[in-house]
């Protein structure tokens, strides 16, 4: 049967039936749930002086309240990274590649955790992780690289799997985006440590995604690009290409056509992140002047 004895106006400790000591403390009203909030801690049955253990921890909780030094609610980090994300001040194919980076790499590990208990331990096992293996496998046998998602009947391009590390860049977003998400809940109050030991100095991705948009600079200033003599040897030997298959088939290449094109959408402009891999696949070895080209007249 449980017990409640020493009650104090804001906390107290209770005898379970396991013979535990759960030492509670009001907080507050937690604002996510409207729920009263309460600090706990548990000592364990059989700890040596288990009621002085308990005092000292009761006491601990309600001088962390008294110092506001206490998370206000009991947000899961899943949470927490919505709302930092809903208030990140980037680009929107940032934001999404962020996101997307947090559904597969982040909250599948300690996205159900309160913010509040995740630490350091927590954290270096998930980045242990990310440079194991960028699909997380469950290292059984059998498993299979297939070169795409899509349905298709495997040939030498489908080879056995082997876990390869995420890239850096993509580590370093990650880590980008848990410091800022722990920084931001400090100031929420959802925990009153940062947890996260990694740098701030992520790169921040420029690249325009599949829309096909282009980001502002940095310095807000017009955009130019200026093409190396190599990269337009590539541009006009690909023109050239255009230019005799259109004459093979009879249908004339006109002004307003792009030169660089999805084949799939041939009256869309191609998506700068695969100008310089179309041109390679072209037979060009020598595209770095194509970065911020989206396509050409």
């Amino acid at each position: 049967m449980t017990r409640t004895s020493r009650r104090r106006p804001q906390g107290g400790i209770e005898e379970l039936p396991s013979g535990s000591l759960r030492v509670y403390a009001y907080s507050n009203i937690d604002p996510l749930s409207g729920k009263k909030h309460y600090l706990r801690e548990l000592i364990p049955a059989g700890t040596p002086n288990a009621e002085k253990e308990a005092e000292k921890a009761l006491r601990r909780l309600l001088s962390q309240i008294d110092e506001r030094r206490h998370p206000t609610t009991n947000a899961t980090l899943d949470q927490l990274l919505d709302r930092y994300l809903e208030t990140l001040d980037v680009a929107e194919t940032t934001r999404m590649m962020y996101a997307k980076y947090c559904t597969k790499h982040v909250r599948p590990f300690v996205g159900r955790l309160e913010a509040s208990s995740v630490d350091v331990e927590a954290l270096d096992s998930v980045d242990a992780e990310l440079r194991r293996c960028r699909i997380h496998c469950d290292r059984s046998r059998g498993l299979v690289d297939h070169r795409t998602p899509r349905p298709h009947q495997c040939d030498s391009r489908c080879r056995p799997h082997r876990c390869n590390s995420l890239s850096s860049t993509t580590i370093r977003h990650i880590h980008f985006v848990l410091r800022g998400a722990f920084e931001k809940g400090v100031r929420w109050r959802c925990t009153w440590i940062c947890p996260t030991p990694f740098s701030r100095s992520a790169a921040r991705s420029r690249s325009t995604g599949r829309s096909g948009s282009r980001k502002d600079t940095k310095t807000h200033q017009q955009r130019r690009v200026a093409l190396d003599p190599e990269t337009v040897t590539a541009l006009t030997e690909h023109l050239e290409r255009c230019t005799a298959r259109c004459e093979a088939l009879g249908v004339p290449l006109t002004r307003d056509a792009f030169v660089l094109q999805n084949s799939s959408q041939p009256a869309s402009m191609c998506g700068p992140s695969r100008v310089g891999s179309g041109m390679v696949g072209e037979g060009g070895d020598h595209a770095p002047g194509l970065r911020g080209v989206g396509g050409g007249g």
